[in-house]
């Protein structure tokens, strides 16, 4: 998709039993001349990190992307192009917070956060 599209940033919603329980937006790192990736493990830069979000259309659009492929458990990753559009990229149903939770005690507290509601999630169901 991003050779396709001009990405202007990246939206990640982390869903749990249709509910947004973090959200983060992920820019490419452009210190290089390389294709822009908004993989972390790639050098992209996160900011805006928010424990259960506000109600957004970006947001719905994730939640109703994760229902629709019956997923209680995922991440969705949310762009917007030059232009203004939103559109969903992807839904990841393994999550990986390795580079997310290395950025600092913040990130990893909001990881293990998220994984701890689904260890909850799970008891219960």
């Amino acid at each position: 998709m991003q050779p396709k599209l001009d990405i202007i940033h990246e939206d990640r919603y982390l869903i749990l039993a249709d509910v947004c329980h973090l959200s983060y937006r992920k820019t490419a790192n452009l210190d290089t001349n390389a294709l822009p990736m908004f993989n972390l493990c790639l050098g992209a830069k996160v900011s805006a990190v928010e424990l259960f979000p506000p109600d957004s259309a970006a947001m719905r659009m994730a939640l109703r992307a994760a229902n629709i492929v019956g997923l209680s458990v995922c991440a969705v990753d949310v762009v917007t192009i030059r232009g203004g559009d939103t559109m969903v990229l992807e839904l990841n149903s393994g999550i990986c917070f390795e580079n997310f939770a290395g950025l600092g005690s913040f990130h990893r507290d909001a990881a293990c956060a998220f994984y701890r509601s689904i260890c909850q999630q799970a008891l219960i169901a």
